[in-house]
């Protein structure tokens, strides 16, 4: 069960902080889709200090776990790059957005997936990211150019979760925004598992490597009197 969290204590430190970003060409409804979800749901009470990205957070419940999620939105206009790259690089997963009414950023979808690869390799936080291919502006059947199944087809290809979704009415977006923090999640609590086995594995080695080191010690002793 999923649910906005009103009374969520203000210290951000209490919660599991998530950054995501919004690309896609200008037009598809990216600022829409952050604005209309983050005043739809409980926006958080901090402020992001000066020196960060600029982005909008809200506060959510999702299966019974508090978190802050932070949400950007950047296109790709030759004169943001470098921007846009920093908006990159400071997530855990982006939200791939077109517009079903145009082709063209249907078909720029692939182009953004490759930049967003790129940046992520050159991090070496390629496998931990996270993505969601997302087909906006729903409601405008009677103008659709780009069919669900094609929307699917790519998501399959890229390794994507995929939905169609209405910015301007918040339908089907805090299903994607919340799966996309369950997927970050399952990521971190596995990392977690692995450290705490790596540590305990270590912890065991250490041991056994006093325990062989006081052996040695011992020997000489033990021929001298056998």
């Amino acid at each position: 069960m999923t649910s906005p969290t009103p009374n969520l204590p203000n210290e951000s430190h209490l919660l599991e902080d998530y950054n995501f970003v919004v690309l896609g060409l200008p037009g598809v409804g990216k600022s829409t889709f952050v604005t209309q979800f983050t005043t739809t749901h409980h926006p958080a009470q901090t402020s992001p200090p000066p020196s960060t990205l600029p982005h909008q957070q809200i506060q959510l419940s999702v299966d019974n776990q508090p978190c802050q999620i932070s949400l950007s939105e950047a296109g790709p206009s030759s004169s943001s790059v470098a921007l846009r790259k920093e908006y990159i690089s400071a997530s855990q997963a982006a939200i791939l957005m077109y517009s079903i009414t145009s082709k063209e950023s249907f078909e720029k979808i692939r182009e953004i997936w490759g930049e967003v690869r790129e940046v992520k390799e050159e991090m070496g936080m390629w496998e931990p990211f996270q993505m969601g291919l997302v087909g906006n502006k729903m409601d405008l059947e009677g103008e659709r150019v780009v069919g669900v199944h094609e929307g699917m087809g790519v998501a399959e290809t890229l390794g994507c979760a995929f939905w169609e979704a209405e910015a301007e009415t918040g339908r089907n977006t805090k299903e994607l925004v919340e799966e996309l923090v369950r997927k970050v999640r399952t990521y971190r609590d596995n990392e977690r598992i692995r450290y705490e086995q790596m540590k305990e594995e270590a912890e065991k080695a250490k041991k056994e490597k006093v325990k062989n080191d006081r052996r040695k010690k011992m020997m000489p002793w033990k021929r001298l009197f056998s």
